[in-house]
């Protein structure tokens, strides 16, 4: 796999670091699905980190709550299966499960 380099803010393109070449969908759509690929794990596994600490034991939250947060995870989990990486344009079309409230 690529390594990418991404800048925040910017969803409509990435960075291919050793060759500083600029990523996008209509100048490369197999790098750019590559690409939406490897931002999807990277968010997915910073979203799934952020919540961690909701399916300890001791966590501040009633056991309702807690099954939410635990369906959540497994939504992050499963998203992968759904997605088609070749048919985005920007990150923005990622559909990300909604956090619980």
């Amino acid at each position: 796999m690529n390594s990418f380099l991404h800048f925040p803010g910017d969803t409509t393109k990435g960075y291919l670091p050793d060759e500083w070449r600029e990523i996008t969908k209509a100048g490369d759509p197999a790098l750019w699905a590559d690409f939406l690929r490897w931002r999807f794990t990277v968010v997915r596994g910073e979203k799934l980190l952020d919540c961690d600490w909701t399916q300890l034991p001791d966590a501040p939250i009633t056991p309702d709550m807690q099954s939410e947060w635990a369906v959540y995870r497994q939504q992050l989990r499963d998203l992968p299966a759904s997605l088609n990486f070749a048919a985005m344009n920007t990150e923005a079309d990622i559909p990300w499960p909604p956090e619980p409230v």
